[in-house]
């Protein structure tokens, strides 16, 4: 008899009434029906070809320049289906016993492994190792390429993670993946590459690459390539700098993406030498290529994120790119790039970079110095209309948005020929709370033309706690717009965090037409609390008009500068007046406020306030009588 026979009868024999009998022979025929299959596109769900690394050797069957080879022979990969080079190799290897690099760091008795012997092990399990170091508790596989690898023309997925025991890493604000698989160039040729990734859409991920190579991973070719979660530059633990000897992640395609928003993502590049070429030292380089996006990831560092394994030149350098993206809004998104000895990011013959949302010389936490050996950002060599920050906001008492964080250097953000960028919402030699001086030496230093520092609604920078000028223009700059910072003041304008020495500098006659403040809400300047000067200017066509100077921002506590307010030079008058219209100054210490021209200002004194106009004031209210005396001879 037929399943379907067996079927009827069974429910039949439960019916025991016609009614039943032919609700049960509907039931039966309801559930022997055909049904409709669905059909799905199996070319959208191709199964990977997967290539699978076997064993330490340089070369031969089961190495990794072999599944290279096979990789790229086969030619099945696709952007939209990457193949796949897994890693799943043993413990000992019998038929390659000279090969096996299984590794691991034996007990020093003492805090870390920079003094720990690196030894081989055969056990299958990390546990079984009695002489292991606490400090690193995870063996490792290393590969050691006599000479460059393959270039990667198929794309291809290089997944260091396959390797048993592998981990990525899971803090927001740390790096804790446990690598199983390292490369190891120490006896590559001078000029031998780690990885080149050509084909396009290919992805390196979960590995460990450092020592000799001249570029640990080179990113050319069709472009749209990932680096994830990996170390580069340093050992297995992220707490040693064993560096490559030209660059870490050099890109010459476009729209790749190194890092990303989870901290799986998170590379750690750290410890990279310098030498003869081009981008000598440098973590990050990106040489004429459109599109790419560096975000969250560990550049100098070490994997705690607290500790300086700087880059030998600048963590991020760029050379005739065109629209970068370093950072983004959200905390995923930051880039810790601290304590290299260049600068943090060096933008040259660069247009359209986006620089927002990064801590560039502090700790992973935004409240230790960890200062970058030049600038937080400088622009070279003919940058031009490039942003550094953003719209920003103190929520929960940090730094919110787009501003970065960037203290602890030479100097903050310095803009050096060309000009035309943007510095928007950073906090500039404060903690990440913006009430905590991390000085660099100077905040900004402006030497081109036609820069924007500051604006209206959160475009504002906090530029206070340095030990020299807040902002410093100088050399040939003109046209140079400055409204809505807090110079000398915290991130709330309530309270003194005064740079060392002026707010405000402008230097040298050349310096034309600078504009500080502005009629408009939200573009006057808080200029307060500094060492020296409020403002100390010379040129010609300057405009300062708008500001607190001297003042808190309400306008109603004094927080003076230690000097001037405001210190205008005969240079100035002899070159071409300025304008100085509806400033509000306070309380400006035992100096001066000089004027060459002070029509339409108001300014507030107290007794025993030194205040002198080389010009003549619409309007001047609440003086003491010693400055009355000054001023009219009583």
């Amino acid at each position: 008899m037929s399943l379907s026979s067996l079927l009827l009868a069974l429910l039949l024999s439960l019916s025991p009434n016609g009614t039943r009998r032919r609700q049960a022979r509907r039931e039966a025929r309801r559930r022997l029906a055909p049904r409709r299959l669905d059909v799905e596109r199996l070319e959208d769900r191709t199964v990977p070809t997967i290539f699978t690394v076997l064993n330490t050797l340089d070369s031969g069957p089961g190495s990794l320049r072999q599944a290279i080879i096979d990789a790229n022979t086969a030619a099945t990969g696709t952007a939209a289906n990457p193949d796949l080079i897994q890693f799943a190799i043993p413990a000992s290897d019998p038929d390659h016993p000279d090969a096996i690099k299984h590794l691991y760091y034996q007990d020093n008795h003492a805090p870390g492994v920079a003094g720990a012997v690196v030894a081989e092990t055969t056990a299958t399990d990390d546990s079984q190792i009695a002489d292991i170091d606490p400090d690193w508790r995870h063996s490792w596989w290393s590969i050691q390429p006599a000479s460059s690898l393959p270039t990667i023309t198929e794309p291809v997925v290089i997944d260091g993670y396959s390797q048993s025991g592998a981990s990525a890493n899971t803090l927001p604000n740390g790096d804790n993946a446990v690598l199983r698989i390292e490369l190891n160039g120490n006896t590559v040729s001078a000029t031998g590459i780690g990885l080149n990734l050509q084909a396009s859409a290919s992805t390196v991920q979960g590995l460990v690459i450092n020592r000799g190579f001249s570029g640990a991973i080179v990113l050319s070719g069709a472009g749209s390539h990932s680096v994830a979660g990996n170390f580069i530059g340093t050992d297995v633990s992220g707490t040693l700098a064993l560096g490559n000897a030209f660059g870490s992640v050099n890109i010459g395609s476009d729209n790749n993406l190194i890092g990303g928003t989870s901290p799986a993502d998170r590379n750690l590049i750290a410890g990279t030498t310098t030498g003869p070429h081009f981008f000598s030292g440098v973590g990050i380089s990106i040489f004429s290529a459109l599109g790419n996006v560096i975000k969250g990831n560990f550049i100098g560092t070490d994997a705690s994120g607290a500790r300086a394994l700087g880059n030998g030149g600048s963590g991020v350098e760029t050379y005739q790119a065109t629209n970068t993206t370093i950072g983004g809004t959200t905390a995923g998104a930051r880039n810790v790039i601290s304590g290299n000895a260049g600068d943090a990011i060096m933008l040259r013959v660069t247009t359209g970079t986006l620089v927002e949302g990064n801590f560039l010389g502090t700790d992973v936490f935004g409240v230790q110095r960890l200062g970058n050996g030049s600038a937080g950002v400088e622009t070279r060599d003919s940058s031009s209309g490039n942003t550094i920050g953003g719209a920003s906001s103190l929520s929960g008492g940090l730094l919110t948005g787009a501003g970065n964080l960037i203290s602890g250097n030479v100097s903050g953000v310095s803009l050096v020929d060309e000009g035309s960028n943007k510095v928007f919402g950073n906090f500039i030699g404060t903690d990440i709370s913006g009430q905590t001086a991390l000085p660099n030496v100077n905040g900004v230093i402006v030497q081109s033309s036609d820069n924007t520092i500051g604006g209206a609604n959160g475009l504002g920078n906090v530029m206070s706690g340095n030990t020299g000028d807040g902002l410093l223009i100088e050399g040939t700059a003109q046209r140079v717009v400055v409204q809505g910072n807090r110079i000398g003041t915290d991130a709330t304008g309530t309270r003194a965090l005064g740079n060392g020495s002026d707010g405000v500098v402008i230097n040298e006659i050349q310096n034309t037409q600078i504009t500080i403040g502005g009629t408009l809400p939200g573009l006057g300047n808080v200029i307060s609390a500094n060492g020296v000067n409020g403002v100390d200017g010379e040129g010609s066509g300057n405009v300062i008009e708008g500001n607190l100077i001297g003042t808190d921002i309400t306008g109603s506590h004094p927080l003076g500068n230690g000097r001037d307010g405001v210190g205008l030079t005969g240079t100035n008058a002899s070159a071409g007046p300025g304008t100085l219209a509806a400033n509000f100054l306070l309380d400006q210490g035992s100096g001066q406020t000089v004027f060459n021209d002070a029509a339409r200002d108001t300014l507030t004194g107290s007794a025993g306030s030194d205040w002198f106009f080389a010009g003549t004031a619409d309007k001047i209210t609440d003086l003491g009588a010693l400055d009355l005396a000054f001023l009219f001879g009583l």
